[in-house]
């Protein structure tokens, strides 16, 4: 894998393309079909079954609620052990205008490593970089950059196309601001998805607070249907991973997990449509395929935002001249706030933590009115 500036010389195609798109034999024009807008869920949801013996909830969101079995180790005949994580594991990364900081996570992954990962980087377009900073891509052999025709793909699916680059059997999906430590041991979760049934394993952020937890449907003892997300809940329900006391099986993550990439882009992947707020989505639809999900909060990266005010308001001169990344966060969340209640039929979404569950991951909580809890 070369790096890609243009893509004149190398087709990004798979035979196995992300779910619901076609793909022509340039990057910059993988092209969704119109057909439902990637949305799995939907279709997801029309398979599941209101539980008839839970009074509390009775919509069909609610089949969700029941937590996937434990994770269990794979037989032996069907374990394949990677070794050489630059054949197993490909970065999938979204970026908007910010080649800089795609240059320092990959930098991250020598210095930390000793050696380079595949990345797949998906960006807005459609200006090319100077050469300057395409030389410095260039540096990175295993970088494939692609930048899009489009001025505006949003978070989701950029991370869409970005997967439909991925030729390895698993997927490292980060934010463009991540970056290595020495002390980053992706072996932990190479080997579990190598060796259990698990799809998805999530890690931390240092010095930041994981929010972790389980997903519940239901009305909470209210009149409104809603989402509810329970930080802290997986580590309470204390689900071990088999052969890794410190990785638990939970729902919910930060935008930090490895997964194995047919199973992810057998679900749809992202939903288009959330250009951003799609961090829950994602997670709604992994459960919703009955697929497992591990956390393990050993496993840390560092979040390093850029800054692009000094502390005098000056500029920061190594981001000016690539406009876009701050118009494109700060736009109005309204309308994306409405698109994720739509998709599962609730009427609201609330965060609380400090809750227990039960064995069966159950959660304990309950309040008496259905008012200040959105």
């Amino acid at each position: 894998m070369t790096p890609k500036s243009d893509n004149n010389n190398a087709s990004p195609c798979l035979n196995d393309p992300v779910v619901m798109t076609t793909c022509s034999d340039k990057a910059s024009q993988i092209n969704l079909l119109e057909e439902a807008h990637f949305q799995q869920d939907r279709r997801s949801l029309s398979n599941l079954h209101r539980p008839l013996e839970d009074k509390t909830c009775d919509f069909k969101a609610c089949g969700m609620n029941k937590m996937a079995p434990p994770i269990q180790l794979l037989p032996a005949d069907h374990v394949t052990h990677c070794s050489k994580h630059w054949e197993c594991v490909t970065l999938a990364v979204k970026t908007t205008r910010r080649p800089q900081l795609i240059i320092r996570l990959a930098q991250s992954i020598r210095d930390s490593f000793g050696y380079d990962l595949p990345i797949a980087c998906y960006d807005d377009g459609p200006a090319k970089y100077s050469i300057n900073i395409m030389n410095k891509i260039a540096e990175f052999p295993l970088l494939n950059y692609v930048i899009g025709e489009d001025n505006d793909y949003g978070i989701s699916e950029g991370r869409n196309r970005a997967l439909s680059l991925v030729r390895t059997k698993y997927f490292l999906l980060l934010d463009d601001d991540v970056v290595m430590l020495n002390s980053t041991d992706l072996k932990t979760m190479v080997d579990i998805l190598d060796t259990t049934d698990t799809a998805v394993v999530g890690g931390s952020l240092r010095g930041r607070q994981n929010i972790a937890g389980l997903l519940k449907f239901g009305y909470f003892n209210g009149t409104k249907r809603k989402l509810g997300l329970f930080p802290g809940t997986c580590d309470k329900l204390n689900r071990t991973v088999p052969n890794f006391p410190s990785c638990f099986q939970c729902d919910l993550n930060l935008n930090l997990f490895m997964g194995k990439t047919d199973l992810i882009r057998a679900t749809g992947g992202w939903d288009p449509e959330l250009k951003i707020l799609e961090h829950k989505d994602i997670f709604i639809r992994i459960k919703a395929a009955g697929l497992k999900l591990a956390l393990c909060k050993n496993v840390l990266l560092d979040h390093v935002p850029p800054r692009y005010k000094g502390e005098h308001g000056e500029e920061n001169e190594e981001l000016k001249g690539e406009p876009g990344y701050v118009e494109k966060r700060r736009r109005s969340f309204a309308p994306y706030r409405e698109l994720l209640p739509n998709r599962y039929n609730v009427q609201s979404i609330f965060t609380r933590g400090e809750v227990d569950v039960d064995r069966e991951g159950n959660v304990l909580y309950f309040y008496k009115t259905d008012s200040g809890h959105c």
